[in-house]
């Protein structure tokens, strides 16, 4: 199967085609009945095309910058991937590439919505670089085009929140949120800016407007689980990660993360949850790391824990040093 999810798909999947090599299969079995002699030769030449093409072809679907990199060479004025482009520069931290591909947009004719979106993401990558003047000018700008497009408040709250003026992030964030058509996704970004940044008692705050928004949300007890971790508060953490839990029962992520604290505690619900991420996700190299550190705590029989630390090596996790000398150890 064929992954269709990039935007610049349509100019790589070029359904014409199976129509021409369909022609030309046609055209071959009608020389066929006038030149018996050439029809294999023929046939032969169709799969060497077909196959050169195909290898050229996978080239470009190895990923998603590859797709879009040959999508703008192809049509240099194709914004909507000139913009998925420096997002995904941006994402890969070559920031000098994303700014010279979102730049080039405003050359572009891009309709006002692209622009717009285009200013905001240069000014993140501003913020990144800790240039605040010139991601603040950009974000402004934005705004000044679109007066209610909400991720230009957000970033404007992470500026603020960079230059650790939580009070004025919050104008901005709470402008977002008013602006928000997603009022629940909006609130668990604002969470998670002040989470990220230490200020605990926000990031709170806007879980709990959260849950009054939906009791049923997972990612509000994700965000307090992990809020609560942090501040070093692990049995109330866990009741909230059991919550999550008990909401969104088929993440891998979150099993990880109850087994791991439980693991921490040496509770024996620890490899309950591990054993269960792995049927959801058996290629986690981490939970069988995780799982073979809390077989090796128990200290009673070391036979699991050297089965899963091996296994957790052969699937690419760097194993610490000493772990290492265990594993040799006879």
């Amino acid at each position: 199967m064929i992954n269709l999810k990039f935007p610049a798909m349509e100019h790589h999947f070029y359904l014409p085609s199976v129509g021409i090599y369909m022609g030309i299969g046609l055209l071959l079995d009608k020389l066929s009945l006038l030149f018996p002699s050439m029809i294999w030769g023929g046939f032969l030449i169709l799969c060497c095309i077909i196959g050169k093409i195909t290898f050229l072809r996978s080239c470009v679907f190895q990923d998603e910058e590859s797709v879009l990199e040959s999508a703008v060479k192809v049509n240099p004025r194709a914004v909507y991937s000139i913009y998925r482009l420096g997002v995904t520069y941006e994402k890969k931290r070559e920031y000098k590439k994303a700014l010279d591909v979102l730049n080039s947009i405003f050359t572009a004719g891009a309709p006002r919505k692209i622009v717009v979106q285009s200013l905001v993401q240069i000014a993140d990558i501003y913020r990144v670089l800790k240039n605040y003047s010139q991601a603040e000018n950009l974000t402004l700008c934005a705004l000044k085009l679109s007066p209610d497009y909400s991720p230009g408040f957000h970033q404007l709250g992470l500026i603020f929140l960079d230059k650790s003026k939580s009070a004025q992030a919050k104008i901005y964030f709470d402008k977002e949120l008013k602006n928000a058509a997603d009022k629940k996704g909006c609130l668990i970004r604002i969470a998670k800016a002040f989470y990220r940044h230490g200020n605990y008692e926000l990031a709170i705050a806007y879980c709990r407007l959260l849950k009054q928004l939906d009791p049923s949300d997972y990612r509000v007890y994700l965000q307090l689980a992990e809020i609560l971790e942090s501040k070093g508060r692990i049995q109330e953490a866990l009741h909230y990660y059991q919550r999550a839990v008990d909401l969104h029962p088929l993440s891998y992520s979150l099993h990880f993360k109850l087994g791991t604290l439980y693991a921490l505690k040496r509770d024996k619900r620890a490899e309950k949850e591990f054993k269960f991420a792995l049927q959801l996700n058996p290629r986690a190299s981490e939970v069988y790391y995780n799982l073979g550190l809390f077989y090796l705590l128990q200290s009673k029989d070391l036979n699991p824990a050297r089965k899963y630390l091996k296994k957790a090596q052969k699937m690419g996790y760097k194993l610490p040093e000493a772990i290492i000398k265990f594993l040799n150890y006879d």
